[in-house]
């Protein structure tokens, strides 16, 4: 279906470039370059290398083939205190021969005024046909002036098709995407086309590199002016490397993306080089792990992080933290957990965070009391039935070297279940496969009957918290 559609739009490309007249532009495909989650934003040049959802493919076509596990995503951005406003819905197919992934983008501005009729060109005297100097030359001179009351607004809106597929050629993994575009901005408006291409090879074990080629065919926008706008190929690069610990969770993924986050805005001109992050829940346990400079300092160079963590109600128990942690050097860390919290015990938080080797000061903690998980959903606390708790499950802590120290764990995966033939067979498969992994773990949880479902939720705190 796709590979048709390319000939169709090589075929009208090559044709409308001999009978027409054509500018070549910067601008005009915001609706594609803007597009994302705040993830694969904070990877920078490296999402064309990501492992991600259905929305990576608009950076690198190739990246379809690794979104099998998130067929659907939805993003919305709110820029310039809500002057733009985006969405975009990525999602994946799997009825054809080859794997096609569709993205729909929207991309609005409005109330933008439009001061083109409100100069009074009267020339200097400031009277209209005198023929004086300056009269209807188009520039403010001394003596005229503006009329605001002419002062009209107008929109501009964008929106985006975007379809890709992808197939294996050698090592590689090769991909292609289709891209169309209707912009409308006040009384004018444009559709658009386009072609990228994408490659993703594993050039080393837990390592990727990307390259997308944007705009390859060179893209266009046709306007009902008859003007018609073209736009340069460009070429990204970017490499990903995967690192596991031995026996942790898969959690530690989303802490390596904000490192790398925290990377590209040390280096941004307008930064003072102070950060901060915090997260609630599984944000919250992402957060803990920044603050650890034994995880961090595998991925940045010395023992600084960033400056201020707050995390949120995280999960201090199983997520595989250090069973003796030491905070990155310039860290202020303040863990907040609900007292109520049925669902991640505010004990276990406690407890790690006392444990934490930090100058004195640097490491406060606040349990409120009364208060449960979402304290600060903006209603009263509510029963989730199907929610599911490891409580009464073996502990998850990891030693130096990355090992867990919890000897159940072994007892079950290895003696009892038979899952792994030794540790070592563990460790290698939660560092090359860990979702996999992770489902034989969860599979001895089972068997053991140590998971249990139902947890209270909610409540109306946020004024007091943030007042």
């Amino acid at each position: 279906m796709i590979s048709r559609l390319i000939k169709v739009v090589l075929f009208s490309l090559f044709f409308s470039n001999i009978f027409t007249q054509t500018y070549w532009v910067k601008y005009g495909w915001q609706v594609f370059q803007n597009a994302g989650d705040a993830r694969i934003h904070a990877l920078g040049s490296a999402g064309v290398a990501d492992i991600g959802t259905s929305i990576s493919p608009l950076f690198n076509p190739a990246l379809i083939k690794t979104s099998a596990f998130h067929k659907l995503s939805y993003t919305h951005q709110s820029r310039l205190a809500g002057m733009i406003n985006s969405d975009l819905i990525g999602f994946s197919l799997s009825t054809f021969r080859k794997p096609i992934n569709v993205i729909l983008l929207y991309e609005g501005l409005d109330q933008i005024p439009d001061t083109r009729n409100i100069l009074l060109d009267f020339g200097i005297d400031g009277i209209p046909g005198t023929g004086d100097p300056g009269e209807n030359n188009g520039l403010l001179d001394e003596g005229e002036r503006l009329d605001t009351k002419k002062i009209k607004y107008f929109t501009q809106k964008q929106f985006g098709l975007h379809l890709s597929t992808a197939w294996d050629y050698k090592k590689y993994q090769v991909g292609i995407g289709l891209k169309n575009l209707f912009h409308s901005i006040g009384e004018f408006s444009s559709t658009g086309i386009g072609i990228d291409l994408g490659l993703l090879a594993s050039t080393w074990k837990n390592g990727k590199i990307g390259i997308q080629i944007r705009d390859v065919t060179t893209s266009w926008q046709v306007w009902n002016n008859g003007t018609i706008e073209r736009f340069k190929p460009t070429v990204t690069i970017g490499l990903a490397h995967s690192h596991t610990f031995k026996g942790t969770k898969l959690s530690v993924n989303g802490a390596i993306d904000a490192i790398m986050a925290l990377k590209v805005l040390q280096l941004h001109p307008r930064s003072n080089g102070k950060f901060g992050t915090t997260g609630h829940s599984r944000g919250g346990t992402n957060s803990l792990f920044l603050a650890d400079v034994k995880f961090t300092s595998k991925f940045l160079k010395g023992t600084k992080g960033f400056d201020a963590i707050l995390p949120e109600a995280a999960e201090c128990r199983m997520a595989g933290f250090f069973a003796e942690p030491k905070l990155t050097s310039n860290t202020t860390l303040l863990v907040v957990h609900g007292g109520a919290d049925d669902w991640t015990l505010a004990k276990f938080c406690k407890e790690h965070a006392e444990r934490i080797k930090a100058p004195p000061g640097k490491v406060k903690i606040d349990i409120k009391e009364g208060w449960y998980h979402v304290w600060h959903a903006g209603k009263k606390p509510w029963k989730e039935k199907m929610a599911m708790t490891l409580h009464d499950c073996p502990d998850v802590y990891i030693d130096n070297n990355g090992k867990v120290i919890n000897p159940i764990w072994k007892e079950w995966l290895i003696d009892k279940y038979k899952f792994f033939p030794s540790e070592e067979a563990w460790y290698e498969a939660a560092q090359n496969k860990p979702r996999k992994t992770f489902k034989k773990i969860f599979k001895a949880m089972k068997k053991e009957k140590c998971l249990s479902r139902g947890v209270t939720i909610g409540g109306d705190n946020m004024n007091v918290y943030m007042p």
